[in-house]
């Protein structure tokens, strides 16, 4: 009799703790960055605006050049969106460095 009411509180707290992860989920957002603010970024999440000012797609990779304030990098692994250049996105991803240059690698990509 115990340990039916032990495994029903448990699978009640179970289903509650991830109902509660699931909303918490949904308002935690990647800050909007600036590419003077990406600078002092160390490799974490980052959301930016901008303008597409050049795609090269090869293989299954896209490799985008979005304009904010300035011209950064946007690498795309899988499937992307139909884009255009001219078009406004809005690309949350990571931020990486390498050799002093940075770029995001694609997380999600929309355009607006």
């Amino acid at each position: 009799m115990k340990e039916k009411l032990l495994l029903k509180i448990s699978l009640a707290t179970a289903i509650i703790g991830i109902v509660v992860l699931y909303f918490v989920s949904q308002k935690i957002e990647a800050n909007q960055a600036t590419m003077n603010r990406i600078d002092g970024v160390e490799d974490g999440t980052v959301v930016i605006t901008g303008t597409v000012m050049d795609i090269n797609e090869r293989n299954s990779t896209t490799f985008l050049q979005v304009e904010s304030t300035e011209i950064l990098p946007v690498v795309a692994f899988g499937k992307v969106p139909m884009l255009a250049t001219g078009d406004l996105v809005q690309v949350r991803g990571k931020l990486s460095k390498k050799d002093g240059k940075s770029s995001i690698i694609v997380e999600e990509i929309r355009a607006i």
